[in-house]
């Protein structure tokens, strides 16, 4: 099972903030001029000028990654500004029809060119080069754009805009781009990630640099001299975080910068008079233009050169993730505390450990295999944070007032160190180049700053500031305090200008430490969130990743060595701290995390219009497994509508006799299409094409009939029709489908394998879509978008994928595919408005599209990649293997959760029996919690770092929530809640899951700070959130009845009815990724029972031979976890992970057992799905003793709980000894030995 790499949203998307915060320094002290600060970077490139023959003017301002050029030129009379590109060493010049000048400032792989033109009024609007043509864009409501931007990963345009009140704004795709306080925005370019960046002007005319971040947060930043700027334009990024930037100062020349991280630098063509660049491509190089001192202006290309110092020019690095390291535990044999948090290059280590004594902290140095230990002499604690490569080692020592003061230790022997005037000083650094530490102080009036060498180091309006490490350039990274207590991270330049950026969300950080940076740029931070544990995060900034040593319960890196090592110590599950080193690990990719759900569907479908010459109108609704289509048309007179079929490319054409206008809706792979007719009295009827001739159908005792599905597996049609009594209800094939409650009920569509789908209206007259399962349980679906004017579902395919129409009131009707709970828009590019009307067993969806001409197009939109139409999993016990997880000695396990690397949790009996205990099992060690002073204490969630959750009962029967974290337990209560439990917790994100009662006695449920309560229900539960955001749960409507809901990101709630009714409680515990779901149900007289499946298509799963059996947890790979009541009254835990068809076959066995108390000779009857081993079969049977014959030796062998191993294998065919102390009855589960 891969490790899974966890990520706070705000995190990944801030990674990049922090790459371009890097050369965004803010300048806190003024500088006369822009040379005087900025280092030139000119001799890290090679220049290589960009001429075309006959050509004066050349000014090159976009390339792509082919090196492909565009920029504009002058004319052939030379009077305006046209656009060129340069393709293949092919020069063309472009100029828009009637404008005074042209411009291009964006060139993508695909070849498209994009810029603006000037008309005639003097106005800017927006061009774009595709297939050899000119066309105009305009953003909407624009009276002038220009543009300066294509991104090649969705091909959105960048650039700004004026709107009709003269206000210029920046815009990226359809998202406009408005710094805070700003009286102009320019956009300049979009990263791969979704990040903008450009520059605004504030109300006193000065420029500055900014970043948005996808999620609409800015990062304000300057990077040069603010008060004499004329303009300022950050024109790109690359995917390692270089920029180029293009300014030009009051009475100065305009200039180019190009770097990252605090070593923002001017780039500048040899003996040019100016240099202007324009674009940077993923290899670093940098494209522009620069004038020559014969008044020329020439393109020009600048690359980076290898084996250079220069920091453009950082070799690639991997992209630090866990999965990215190779992992080394640093142990010392006999010390169980090794607190690691620094090391050097040579792999020598310092850091932390406990006193002989155990009662202090003392330092210690692990120096070619040696270690030692440092007290500082009567100190109450020494910390060493820092070691050179000389091996001197720094940190502090505590007094015996409780003051922290410097210490170093160098030639062995430790020596004080305080900061000028400090009353208490802190070391954390050490610089291999100049030898200077670096820390932080705290002077006499209790402010604390920080320090590297002799500078002291302090952020404007800090209200304290860490210093942390100093790279060999000299730039200082490090965190300061706000003045609302929030945490931030900054670095300083050599010349003493600050960049901020924000690593998470700002208002949860209890720290937040930027530990060190190497010579190319990757750093190591530490921080740890409100509730959270300590979190490692390292890489270049602009790529940050969690670094998580495996299996661990928390990872603190604290360093970081020019290769790339990361050095510090992790908490492994039995509570002891080791140190560890990661070392990249080579050739490999960044890994990929799961994204958020995406707005659009359309990057996952490929378009292909379907149209027939001479056809205008041609209005697709329905399609075979076979590409045959069918829908409406118009009659030739065109006075009518009449249904058609397009079978084999031969249009055909059908008007039902006498009718107004005839619609088809339907079409089976055998070549029937169906859909419904309307008389002169405009009533409908449904029709029936088969074998070339139409037939009117009409459900039984049906007024009206309107059908818009058929069965290639039945033969049934789907519709609705509508009673003498004027009531529209759904049918299928007999089968009536009425909504409860609804006014007004369509059926649409009926799979392969029975589920229908449909809408219904409620009594105030709103669309929902629903799903009818097999059981004839209902789930219900809110529409994307409200209020409606329809919402429909118009299919479903085999794999429960669906298909919808809407429209809400004032908008175009729209189309949504995906699942039940997760639709995204699906539309045709280009097209005024998408209806799609049919989604095949390839998940293929058909429909038709308005083109802005007016026509009415068919089309089929494929999926790009193969999607999985196979069900998640065939839900049913035969299709699980099972395995019972039991602890030796232990009667009662009820298992409630667990992670994804196999580990445990739930709850269990205190020894004395008395009550009930929380307990973990993790990497085969029991352990049990028991809140203190609690009635008992139950665990129910289990995170993959080790974090388990739940709640305990005070002393007066209420709940509260209990987290275990580092192996204490903390108690966690809901805003304003009066009882807390807890279910859930995010791997993602780190949120619990749960539900509280406030002090009106009402109950909801959480999810993180979101509370979710399900509309018109007197209690609402919420169980688990998934990895995208889902959140499933249940609650209980106003007769008392309970039902599972899923809740999706959008806010929309998807509701489901319980297997078996009237019930006691119906839970839905757990929800894949992939959409399986596991729930928990009791039936009144009735035992619990498990159902594991998808909301729609739930089914029991039960552990062979069991009493009852409660799923609570279900895994990634659908593998279900819970317990089980066995015959002879013992609970046991157990995990049931999905097979194939062939694996179930050979593993659906079971056989029960029945052993008497005392000794037993016992052959075990069924090969398990796992090895088992004498600890395995004691733990199964709750036997004291297991006995073999060793037939070699001729002598018995006997296994013990105590024994310090696994014991023997179990063998099939062999007999063996089983002494039990009661009598037992239990179940083996797998297949015949071989």
């Amino acid at each position: 099972m891969s490790t899974q790499t966890k990520n706070s949203f705000l995190f990944s998307t801030f990674t990049l903030l922090l790459c371009l915060s890097s050369f965004f320094l803010r300048n806190t002290d003024a500088q006369d001029n822009t040379e005087s600060v900025v280092i030139p970077v000119s001799d890290a490139y090679t220049f290589e000028t960009i001429d075309v023959p006959g050509v004066d003017f050349l000014a090159v301002t976009a390339s792509n990654d082919f090196e492909d050029y565009a920029g504009y030129t002058k004319s052939a009379d030379g009077e305006k500004d046209v656009a060129f590109t340069l393709v293949d060493g092919v020069f063309t010049t472009h100029d828009f029809p009637g404008s005074q000048n042209t411009y291009f400032y964006a060139f993508g792989n695909n070849g498209v060119a994009a810029g603006h033109y000037e008309d005639s009024d003097g106005l800017f609007h927006g061009v774009i080069l595709e297939n050899s043509e000119l066309r105009e864009y305009n953003f909407p409501d624009a009276v002038q754009t220009s543009i300066y931007g294509i991104s090649d990963e969705t091909g959105a345009l960048t650039g700004n805009f004026i709107d009709a009140a003269g206000v210029r704004r920046g815009f990226s795709g359809d998202t406009i781009v408005e710094a805070p306080e700003a009286v102009e925005t320019y956009a300049d370019f979009r990263s791969a990630t979704g990040a903008v960046i450009g520059s605004y002007i504030d109300s006193d005319g000065i420029y500055h640099g900014y970043v948005r971040a996808p999620d609409g947060r800015f990062i304000l930043a300057d990077v040069l001299d603010v008060s004499n700027l004329e303009y300022f334009f950050a024109h790109g990024v690359n995917d390692v975080g270089v920029a180029v930037i293009r300014a030009k100062a009051v009475a100065d020349i305009s200039r180019t910068y190009v770097g990252n991280f605090g070593q923002i630098r001017e780039l500048r063509f040899p003996d040019s008079i100016s240099t202007q660049g324009w674009n940077i491509n993923r290899n670093g190089s940098v494209v522009g233009h620069y004038t020559s001192t014969d008044g020329k202006t020439h393109g020009f290309i600048a690359s980076p050169i290898t084996d250079t110092d220069a920091p453009v020019d950082d070799p690639p690095v991997v992209v630090p993730a866990s999965d990215n390291y190779t992992f080394e535990t640093i142990d010392v044999p006999g010390v169980d505390f090794l607190a690691l948090t620094a090391s050097s290059d040579f792999q020598d280590y310092a850091g932390n450990t406990r006193s002989a004594d155990g009662q202090k902290i003392v330092g210690f140095t692990l120096i070619n295999g040696v270690f030692t230990t440092y007290d500082f002499p009567e100190s109450k604690n020494t910390y060493f944070y820092a070691l050179g490569n000389n091996g001197n080692a720094a940190g502090h020592y505590e007094d015996s007032d409780g003051l922290f003061h410097g210490v170093v230790l160098e030639n062995g022997e430790l020596r004080e160190y305080n900061f000028p005037d400090a009353v208490q000083t802190e070391i954390y650094g050490i610089s291999d180049t100049t030898g200077a530490l670096t820390g932080n102080f705290i002077d006499i009036s209790g402010v604390r700053r920080g320090f590297s060498g002799d500078t002291i180091v302090e952020v404007p309006g800090a209200s304290a500031t860490y210093a942390d490490f100093v790279s060999a350039s000299g730039t200082v990274v490090g965190s300061y305090i706000d003045s609302d207590g929030m945490y931030h991270a900054y670095g300083r330049a050599p010349d003493g200008r600050f960049g901020f950026f924000d690593i998470l969300t700002a208002s949860n950080i209890e720290y937040l430490f930027t530990h060190g940076i190497n010579n190319i740029g990757i750093t190591v931070v530490r921080a740890k969130v409100v509730d959270d544990i300590p979190r490692t995060y390292v890489g270049r900034f602009g790529q940050l990743h969690e670094l998580q040593f495996p299996d661990s319960v928390s990872t603190e890196g604290y360093n970081i060595n020019q290769d790339g090592s990361v050095v510090g110590h992790y908490q492994s599950a039995d509570g002891r701290t080791h140190g560890f080193i990661a070392r990249p690990a080579e050739d490999t990719a960044a890994p990929v995390d799961g994204q958020p759900a995406i707005a659009s569907a359309n990057d996952n479908y490929t378009f292909e219009t379907i149209d027939v010459p001479g056809v205008d109108f041609l209005e697709l609704t329905a399609s075979s497994d076979f590409e045959d289509y069918a829908g409406n048309t118009k009659s030739e007179d065109g006075t009518k509508t009449v249904g058609f079929t397009l079978i084999d490319g031969v249009f055909m054409t059908y008007d039902f006799p006498g009718s107004q206008n005839t619609y088809f809706y339907a079409l089976g792979n055998n070549g029937i299409a169906a859909g419904h007719y309307e008389n002169s009295d405009g009533l409908h009827h449904g029709v029936v094409l088969e074998d070339g001739e139409l037939r009117q159908y009409d459900f039984p005792d049906a007024v009206e009939t309107e059908i818009y599905g058929y069965s290639d597996a039945t033969g049934a049609l789907t519709g609705n029709f509508i009673d003498a009594s004027g009531v529209r209800r759904g049918f299928s094939g007999d089968t009536i489908i009425e909504f409860p409650g609804a006014s007004e009920t369509y059926a649409d569509f009926a799979n392969g394998i029975g589920n229908i789908v449909g809408s219904y209206v409620d009594a105030e007259g709103t669309y929902y879509a629903y799903t009818y399962g097999l059981d004839g349980r209902f789930a219900s679906i809110t529409p994307p978008e409200a209020p409606n004017e329809y919402f429909f579902l118009h299919g479903i395919n085999d794999a429960v994928r669906v298909v919808a129409r809407s429209k809400t009131v004032g908008g175009v009707p729209r189309t949504y595919v995906g699942y039940g709970l997760n639709m995204r828009e699906l539309r045709f590019p280009g097209s005024v408005s998408t209806e799609g009307w049919n989604i095949n067993q390839d998940s293929s969806v058909v429909g038709h599209y308005d083109s802005p001409d007016g026509r009415r197009h068919g089309f089929i939109a494929r999926p790009a990649a193969r999607v999985d139409n196979k069900q998640t999993l065939r839900p049913a016990s035969e299709n699980y293997t099972f395995q019972t997880i039991d602890v030796p000695g232990v009667e009662f396990l009820e298992l409630t959760a667990s992670n994804d690397f196999g580990d445990y949790a739930g709850n269990t009996q205190s020894p004395d029996g008395k009550k009930i205990v929380g307990f973990t099992l993790i990497d085969g060690v029991f352990t049990t919690y028991d809140f203190r002073g609690s009635q008992n204490t139950y665990f129910y969630a289990l995170g993959n770092n080790g974090n388990a959750a739940g709640h305990y009962q005070d002393s007066h029967g209420l709940y509260h929530g209990v987290v275990l974290e580092n192996g204490e337990m903390r108690e966690y209560n809901f805003s304003g809640a009066v009882e807390t439990e807890i279910y859930g917790i995010s791997d993602a994100t780190g949120i619990l899951t749960g539900n509280f009662i406030d002090a009106s006695g009402v109950r909801r449920g959480f999810s993180g700070e979101t509370i979710v309560e399900f509309p018109g229900a007197t209690a609402t539960y919420a169980d688990f959130v998934n990895r995208v955001g889902n959140i499933v749960g249940s609650y209980v409507d106003a007769e008392g009845t309970y039902h599972a809901y899923a809740y999706g990101l959008d806010g929309r709630f998807l509701s489901s009815t319980p297997p078996k009714a009237p019930n006691e409680y119906f839970f839905l515990h757990g929800f894949s990724n992939t959409g399986a779901v596991v729930a928990r149900s009791k039936a009144v007289s009735d035992i619990p029972r498990t159902y594991v499946g998808t909301l729609l298509n739930m089914q029991e799963l039960r552990f062979p031979g069991s009493v009852s059996t409660e799923g609570w947890n279900i895994n990634q790979d659908a593998s279900v976890v819970g317990h089980y009541d066995s015959a002879d009254g013992r609970r046991h835990g157990f995990i049931a992970r999905p097979v194939d068809e062939a694996e179930s076959n050979h593993f659906g066995n079971f056989y029960t057992v029945t052993l008497s108390k005392g000794l037993n000779m016992l052959s075990v009857p069924l090969a398990p799905p796992t090895p088992m081993t004498a600890k395995s079969l004691l733990a199964m049977t709750g036997a004291t003793t297991i006995i073999m014959l060793d037939t070699a030796s001729q002598q018995f062998v006997a296994w013990t709980p105590d024994a310090p191993n696994d014991g023997f294998a179990i063998e099939g065919g062999q007999g063996y000894i089983v002494n039990v102390p009661e009598t037992r009855n239990f179940a083996f589960v797998g297949a015949p030995w071989t």
